[in-house]
């Protein structure tokens, strides 16, 4: 991935042994995340963020089950949020006093995520 800095799209599908992003990614570019079905898959966490992300569109499905809140001040230029069988996800988080907001946000669905029980305040 190093020797594409400008990657926009990118597409992670039944990678069953996946357990990381590689260290030093470029994913700073990217518009649009898709993965489905890679369980062993750790999502980034804030403490391991060394890049503002500029995703406009993130799906994440039957995947990252260490995934338990999903920090949405990650991604302030998100259009599209679509989460699907995440078991452990228990919350959508987005800090107080955050200066911007989701108002990019259009679309958002989250559906058989049986552990979410927190939203962020203001819906």
């Amino acid at each position: 991935m190093d020797g594409n800095p400008s990657l926009q799209h990118l597409y992670i599908i039944n990678c069953c042994s996946l357990k990381s992003f590689p260290q030093g990614h470029p994913l700073s570019a990217l518009k649009i995340l898709y993965i489905h079905n890679c369980k062993k898959l750790e999502f980034l966490t804030p403490a391991k963020r060394e890049h503002q992300f500029a995703l406009e569109h993130l799906c994440i499905g039957s995947s990252c089950d260490s995934l338990i809140f999903l920090p949405l001040d990650f991604f302030l230029e998100l259009r599209f949020l679509s989460i699907w069988d995440c078991a452990n996800l228990q919350s959508l988080s987005m800090p107080e006093g955050i200066e911007k907001d989701l108002t990019y946000l259009e679309a958002l669905e989250i559906r058989d995520c049986p552990n979410l029980v927190s939203f962020p305040k203001g819906g």
